[in-house]
């Protein structure tokens, strides 16, 4: 687990008179914005026992002690498959207002742990925690939301229009190139298996 506190320094370089508690607030910000566009935070959650006659769902995160402390919760569905079929979003499946997961036809029988999900996780509001991956990856790309946030507010001294429109840039480049990744596979943890292929 890693706190963005120690983003702070990179952070109050560039924001002259912004005090700790504003900086981590605008990393905070900048941390549930870029795991919830870019899908970095990937998870594997537990397979769901699917019930006759009932459409929604409760996702319970379940993080293994690497990432316990890190509280995150589901900002997208990536992947969802039901009874080894794979469901498209919007079509088959949403996720609705509480957090659930919801489908458009209510099953017909039981299936025990015939639903699996991969969800992108953020940070909650007021979260200062993301796992330690993230934070040593993808540092730049969230100092630069962070100066972002700041840098676009109202008559402060750390105000600065031209610069934020610079840092929204690169954040949004730092953004593109984690959600870039993660289509690749890279920041998907669970059940992770190799096979090697016959020669």
């Amino acid at each position: 687990m890693g706190t963005l506190s120690t983003l702070i320094p990179m952070v109050a370089l560039d924001v002259p008179g912004a005090s700790e508690p504003v900086i981590l607030d605008a990393l905070r910000q900048a941390a549930r914005n870029f795991c919830s566009r870019s899908c970095a935070w990937r998870v594997q959650l537990l397979a769901l026992n699917v019930r006759a006659c009932k459409y929604c769902y409760d996702l319970d995160v379940i993080l293994d002690d690497d990432d316990a402390a890190a509280a995150g919760e589901v900002a997208r569905l990536v992947a969802v498959t039901l009874n080894g079929r794979k469901l498209d979003a919007g079509s088959d499946y949403a996720l609705d207002n509480e957090g659930r997961l919801c489908l458009a036809l209510v099953p017909a029988s039981d299936s025990p742990k015939g639903m699996t999900v991969l969800a992108a996780l953020q940070p909650p509001v007021g979260g200062a925690y993301l796992p330690d991956r993230i934070i040593s990856t993808r540092a730049e790309a969230l100092c630069h939301g962070a100066k972002f946030f700041l840098a676009r507010q109202p008559n402060k001294p750390w105000s600065n229009s031209a610069l934020a429109i610079y840092y929204e840039r690169e954040f949004g480049n730092g953004v593109a190139a984690a959600n870039f990744d993660a289509q690749r596979g890279e920041g998907t943890f669970g059940d992770l298996r190799v096979t090697l292929q016959a020669f």
